[in-house]
């Protein structure tokens, strides 16, 4: 496929805007500050219909393949004088989507295709600028173009005009070159650590579940008694929150619920019907669980030990209090267990594929193993002080991973201050 000429036509004269703006802030010795309609030309993407799809032919390349490159494509299989073509190294910026995720300069890696709508090819004037420097300077400039946006909170876009107002600074062609050197050096090593600090958050967040398996799927857990949740505890009574309610509540929501305690943090204003909130009022030691939530976090649970008081269970979490014979913590834990273990992925009811729902009758008839009381302290004990472990690990790993995504902005100022 013939290749796309890459640059716009500015004829032989060097563009005015090559020359320092008024506007200018200090820049290092041989720098300029440069608006991009004088260095490049935009060219919108089409707006494909459905109908227009097919299953063969060129990709259509839209804001999701930028994304994500595993993204699935529809297809153009038509005429290409009237579509914009786009070849492997060619510039794309995406003007329009959430701001955030969506907008964005990208440097294409996938195969020839043809543009959607909300994406504009980028022809540069190559012998001031390349390709790198484009897309580092105008990401690096992300915020002050989303600043611009009009529409929606969801869903936003800016003007072609806005595009090329925008200004980034330039240095001559070579030292461009230099630092995309530096840059990609930098990049490469940042990449490298936040793959390592990615795989140590993904097995740290693994662990509670491996501690939880280590236990329940153990030989002397095949030994243990086995009883229904009815036997071992019962079920606490619920009230709906109710917006025309007389009385104002601080109520637990599915942020409370964590592996390692309850997180008071989670707790929200709510009403309720002034009749219902003695029923609801928590009492030390319940044992809650999330209803109706996501897939993700359906049945997730946490003990509540007194505090703070006066707090309230709306019937969107199940209450349980342990008997004497069952520890409360004992209890949780095996929940727990059957929460990151997926079995409410596959046991929560519902029509909904976003939303799922246990039943009370559920709950009750769950078989629980059920050791004798001192050992359900001793494996509590000790199965808290590991998930405990393994939240502090967690948050340093997610510490490390912040700042290692925090790099690519403090690289880049470097990279536009002169300093790399």
């Amino acid at each position: 496929m013939t290749k796309t000429n890459t640059l716009p036509d500015r004829g032989k004269n060097t563009p005015k805007s090559f020359q320092p703006l008024e506007t200018a802030d200090r820049l290092p010795k041989g720098w300029k500050r440069v608006r991009l309609g004088d260095m490049c030309r935009f060219i919108n993407g089409k707006a494909f219909k459905p109908y227009e799809w097919d299953t063969e032919g060129l990709p259509i390349i839209r804001i999701q393949n930028l994304n994500n490159p595993k993204a699935t494509y529809n297809y153009w299989s038509g005429a290409l004088d009237r579509q914009v073509v786009v070849n492997k190294g060619d510039v794309l910026f995406a003007w329009s989507g959430t701001p955030g995720t969506s907008f964005g300069a990208h440097i294409w890696a996938g195969e020839d295709g043809v543009l959607n709508q909300h994406i504009f090819k980028v022809l540069i004037n190559t012998d001031v600028m390349t390709a790198e420097w484009f897309f580092s300077a105008v990401n690096n400039a992300l915020e002050e173009i989303i600043s611009k946006a009009h529409g929606g909170v969801g869903l936003r876009h800016v003007n072609k005009s806005e595009v090329e107002a925008l200004e980034i600074p330039l240095p001559p062609l070579t030292e461009q070159q230099r630092i995309a050197g530096v840059l990609k050096e930098q990049m490469a090593a940042m990449e490298k650590a936040r793959a390592a600090a990615e795989a140590q958050f993904e097995a740290a967040r693994a662990m509670p579940a491996a501690y939880l398996r280590e236990v329940f799927e153990s030989e002397e857990a095949k030994g243990w008694k086995d009883v229904t949740l009815d036997e071992a505890a019962r079920l606490l009574p619920s009230k709906s929150i109710a917006s025309d309610g007389d009385a104002e509540v601080n109520a637990v929501t599915s942020a409370c619920l964590t592996e390692s305690g309850f997180d008071p943090a989670g707790i929200k204003v709510a009403r309720m019907r002034s009749s219902s909130v003695p029923l609801c009022i928590l009492e030390d030691n319940e044992i809650l669980i999330a209803r109706s939530n996501t897939p993700e976090l359906v049945g997730r649970v946490s003990v509540y030990k007194g505090e703070p008081k006066g707090i309230v269970a709306a019937d969107l979490t199940i209450r349980i209090m342990a008997s004497d014979a069952t520890s409360p913590d004992y209890l949780s834990m095996y929940l727990s267990y059957l929460y990151l273990t997926g079995y409410w992925r596959d046991h929560a009811g519902g029509s909904s594929s976003t939303m799922k729902k246990i039943t009370r009758t559920q709950i009750s008839a769950l078989e629980i193993p059920l050791p004798d009381h001192s050992r359900q302290k001793i494996i509590a004990d000790v199965l808290f002080a590991k998930i405990e472990s393994a939240r502090i690990t967690l948050a340093i790993v997610q510490k490390e991973l912040d700042a290692i995504n925090a790099l690519p902005g403090a690289i880049l100022r470097k990279a536009f201050n002169g300093e790399l």
